[in-house]
């Protein structure tokens, strides 16, 4: 039996920032893929970069597809190009049971995987909703096993007619203490207003409101300071458009940072901001709580479950960089705003650690055993 699981670039950047300690890290998922790698022949796949890479750690396999290089190739093809590559690794690798974490392309996953008689049993646990066209796609491939975030979906599967094994896992990645251990950044001096963007450095993250949110400020207020940590496809793009704009005393590209970092980073940041377009079950948003720091953000539909805007956060509308621009300007002339969302963060994080976190590992396990073939 050989596992494929896609869309989890993180924790094949994690690995390698580790040296290939697995230890004490908290990338979500990483130790469930691990420990579930034990038994089981796993290959764990994601797109980003521009380099081809691949690596080995007993029956785990880390591979990265690059993306092109070219930007308006890049633009019209990435995301076949990334579909053909991954078909050729499933079935040179003779993969058994197919886990894609991917929102877009379930049409050619689903038609690639038939053709090859594999499994599949969609990841939806970090989307913010299922589309119709989606329900009518499992159907029309007969799909009933899948993992989701919470009863909302799995009732909305069943209703639907499929997912009648369907298992719930809520996300919430379990961190160790270095994680909440504050240590001051260099990178992060002064007495400004500090605004801090952390994620891949993608269109789809809302990279581009925030940058051009944070130019405009930059251009007119000394008090603000931005801060983008990440990589990505992007991120040349946006150092020159910096650089064009000659901001970058005001706007900082500090590149990738370890996950054990981020925590730091956002507990030297006064407000996170992250305006993405889907990813309802977002890891910046859940460890925003969990440091207490306040963060501006789309009211995507699981967002709207645990952050209340002007309670616990700040709401924008989706792509909207004039909204990111007027909040973080009255927010950084009005401190006692954000002292207010961090006590009420404070609160939303003991609720959220109380809350039951599905085992990845064991919804997998789950969920294949199902199949009498195995």
């Amino acid at each position: 039996m050989i596992t494929c699981f896609t869309k989890h670039g993180d924790i094949i950047r994690e690995y390698s920032l580790l040296q290939n300690e697995w230890k004490d890290n908290c990338v979500e998922l990483t130790w469930d893929i691990s420990e579930y790698s034990k038994k089981n022949r796993c290959l764990v796949i994601s797109q980003y970069g521009f380099e081809s890479k691949s690596s080995r750690r007993g029956n785990l396999d880390l591979i990265i597809i690059p993306n092109i290089k070219n930007r308006i190739l890049r633009k019209l093809f990435n995301n076949i190009y990334y579909k053909l590559k991954l078909f050729k690794k499933l079935r040179k690798n003779r993969v058994t049971h197919f886990i894609p974490a991917d929102a877009h392309g379930f049409d050619l996953f689903l038609f690639f995987t038939k053709m090859l008689k594999i499994e599949v049993i969609p990841n939806l646990s970090r989307l913010d909703h299922v589309s119709k066209k989606y329900i009518r796609l499992f159907k029309l491939f007969k799909l009933n096993k899948f993992i989701v975030p919470g009863k909302y979906y799995k009732n909305e599967l069943l209703a639907s007619g499929i997912g009648s094994e369907t298992t719930i896992r809520i996300r919430q990645p379990k961190y160790p203490e270095r994680f909440f251990t504050f240590r001051e950044i260099p990178v992060f001096n002064g007495g400004s207003f500090k605004v801090l963007f952390t994620g891949r450095l993608i269109k789809e993250k809302g990279i581009y409101e925030f940058l051009e949110a944070a130019i405009s400020v930059s251009k007119r207020n000394d008090n603000c300071t931005f801060y983008i940590a990440g990589d990505g496809v992007e991120q040349l793009n946006i150092k020159r458009i910096i650089d064009l704009e000659k901001v970058s005393s005001k706007i900082h590209l500090l590149g990738s940072f370890s996950n054990l970092e981020i925590g730091t980073l956002m507990m030297n940041a006064d407000v996170i901001v992250f305006p993405t377009y889907t990813e309802g079950f977002a890891k910046t948003w859940i460890e925003s709580i969990l440091t207490c720091t306040p963060i501006i953000l789309t009211p995507l539909p699981a967002i709207t479950d645990i952050l209340k805007d002007g309670v616990n956060s700040f709401y924008i509308p989706l792509k909207n960089s004039a909204a990111i621009e007027t909040l973080v300007t009255e927010l950084s002339k009005s401190p006692g705003r954000l002292d207010k969302i961090r006590d009420e963060l404070s609160k939303t994080k003991a609720v959220l650690i109380k809350q039951s976190n599905g085992n990845f590992k064991e919804c997998v396990e789950f969920l294949i055993s199902r199949n009498e073939h195995c």
